[in-house]
């Protein structure tokens, strides 16, 4: 009886630990419940713990004897699944979600049948399986769950889940129905995930996967690095939180300004989805996008190289209008109007461009109002810019390490043929690869309105030989000598295999525009020579190193 008393104590200690992220604590006091009477639930919390401290096969150790239990284990075959899916064995990981389920509607049912149902704790387990299921992508099967189970358990949490589904389903009205309701005030951060599923209904910004996890404001995630703080802006939840903030009509005015930096760096590292949702904040309609929103997504843009929205209209025009509109709305506010709105980084970036400049030049100042018109002489003569003067916006570092490594992983898993064509090289590439490919070669990517544009002139320069010839003349030895090495091989050849010759691409993070590859490879990357990606081969999938076909020929010559 002392036993089973202290081991209740033991488990009552252990949650509130794990309640507070405190695993490694939490793993201690479990550890010793299991060893002193290694029940289920024991087993369970002890490998909820591993896994929380990223020992995913450490914890499928511990629920060994739950799995191979006859038993009912819906909890414990939920968790082998998130585990397995965290070791990437993705099939193992469904067969265990799929006897969660099974154990799940089997207990429920028998537990109604004996009328021993208990919603409070047993049945709760619906949440973690629901959860479960959507980290794996199945979206359907976590409504089609729902709807199912909402006889034993309906918790606030379960409607959040459903609404999640059915946001990644596309039916964003639909989420917006189970999240409305959701109570006050632990959920009140569901008014912003209305707001954007509606804005994303009428179009009025771009879709996006949104995952299962609780929402926390971006201020209550720790970020020990540049690289986390990055990570967490890309996070569905975060993004919902700050859409919600700059979609908000009635939003206060600090908070607003205070989301502005998150905003402009959140349209700068989600690649084409933030060049997406820049457009799509200055194309939206009148009111509905605050003017300070647009300055910075028409500001971004512009920082970024791009100077069209998709043949309706240009970006600097843009930005000058979303600044007038604020200048004027201060104007009403104040007399001293050349103190009303002093965007340093605007105007230096106007001052130090072509496009901007003749944008400048073409406005007629006797059109506009005293205030704007003050400020625009002074941008012409380039009297007032002040050190302290600025939006307030840093610049955003060149990221290196753990994350831009993965990143570039990541690009390098997409999957491509042995016999690629150029176009199809050049369009898998991130933006910021195509313009570090352009100035390789030669070639000013940011006089070019877009993307299209960039490629369509790379693809001029490396396909005609003459233009060519040049750039593979400033090739060092070792590049010219992997480019004979590919050749041999008609054109491709394993990644672990160029590595072992020459170097992987290990080290050469992603930021390629600011921070150029040092590997051989890498180098060769960054000049769309050769690309790297995942091809079956043989029935059998494989990391190569390819040069696109259309080159080889005239590379051969080349280089013979």
């Amino acid at each position: 009886m002392a036993t089973s008393h202290r081991i209740k104590s033991m488990h009552k200690k252990g949650t509130l630990y794990m309640q507070e992220g405190r695993f490694i604590e939490a793993e201690r006091v479990f550890r010793k419940a299991a060893m002193m009477n290694p029940n289920p639930t024991s087993l369970n919390n002890w490998a909820e713990c591993r896994f929380h401290m990223d020992d995913y096969e450490g914890a499928m150790i511990i629920l060994e004897p739950n799995l191979e239990s006859d038993t009912i284990q819906p909890f414990a075959h939920a968790l082998a699944a998130q585990a397995l899916l965290a070791l990437e064995r993705k099939d193992q990981a469904e067969a265990e979600l799929s006897q969660a389920v099974d154990d799940y509607e089997k207990g429920m049912k028998a537990q109604l049948k004996f009328g021993a149902f208990d919603a409070g704790s047993w049945a709760d387990n619906s949440v973690f399986i629901k959860a479960v299921a959507g980290a794996l992508g199945y979206h359907r099967t976590v409504l089609t769950l729902h709807q199912r189970w909402e006889q034993y358990h309906n918790s606030p949490h379960d409607r959040f889940l459903a609404g999640v589904a059915a946001f990644n389903l596309g039916m964003f009205m639909e989420a917006m129905a189970y999240w409305a309701g959701l109570p006050w005030p632990d959920w009140a951060v569901m008014n912003a995930y209305c707001d954007v599923a509606l804005a994303i209904e009428q179009a009025i910004i771009p879709a996006f996967p949104l995952g299962y996890n609780i929402p926390r404001l971006p201020g209550e995630i720790e970020c020990k690095t540049k690289e986390d703080y990055v990570e967490t802006l890309c996070q569905g939840s975060v993004r919902m939180i700050i859409l919600g903030i700059v979609l908000d009509p009635n939003v206060d005015k600090i908070l607003l300004d205070a989301t502005m930096r998150e905003l402009e760096l959140l349209i700068r590292v989600s690649e084409e989805w933030g060049i997406s949702l820049a457009k799509s904040l200055i194309r939206a309609p009148r009111g509905r996008v605050p003017a300070e929103v647009k300055l910075v997504a028409a500001y971004t843009l512009f920082a970024l190289g791009y100077l069209e929205l998709d043949g309706q209209g240009d970006v600097i025009g843009a930005l000058v209008k979303a600044w007038n509109t604020l200048v004027v709305r201060a104007s009403n506010r104040s007399k001293d109007s050349s103190d009303l709105f002093n965007p340093l980084r605007l105007y230096t970036e106007l001052l130090n461009s072509d496009e901007g400049r003749a944008y400048l030049e073409r406005i007629d100042l006797s059109a506009l109002e005293s205030g704007y018109e003050k400020i625009l002489r002074a941008i012409r003569g380039h009297v007032v810019v002040s050190e302290d003067a600025s939006l307030g916006y840093e610049n955003i570092p060149e990221y290196s390490g753990p994350q831009a490594e993965a990143k570039r992983e990541k690009e390098e898993d997409k999957p491509v043929s042995t016999n690629v064509k150029l176009t199809q090289a050049l369009r898998r590439m991130p933006v910021g690869w195509l313009n570090a490919a352009c100035m390789a070669h030669g070639l000013d990517p940011y006089v070019m309105h877009n993307r299209t544009e960039r490629a369509e002139a790379l693809m001029s320069l490396l396909l005609d030989p003459d233009g060519l010839e040049m750039s593979i003349e400033e090739l060092d030895s070792g590049e010219k000598e992997l480019l004979r090495f590919l050749l041999a091989r008609d054109g491709w050849a394993k990644f672990s295999l160029v590595a072992r010759r020459f170097e992987s691409t290990d080290g050469d993070g992603f930021y390629w525009e600011t921070a150029p590859p040092g590997s051989v490879l890498g180098r060769l990357c960054s000049k769309a020579l050769v690309a790297v990606g995942r091809a079956k081969i043989d029935n059998r999938e494989y990391k190569i190193v390819v040069i696109p076909r259309e080159l080889r020929s005239i590379l051969t010559e080349l280089l013979s």
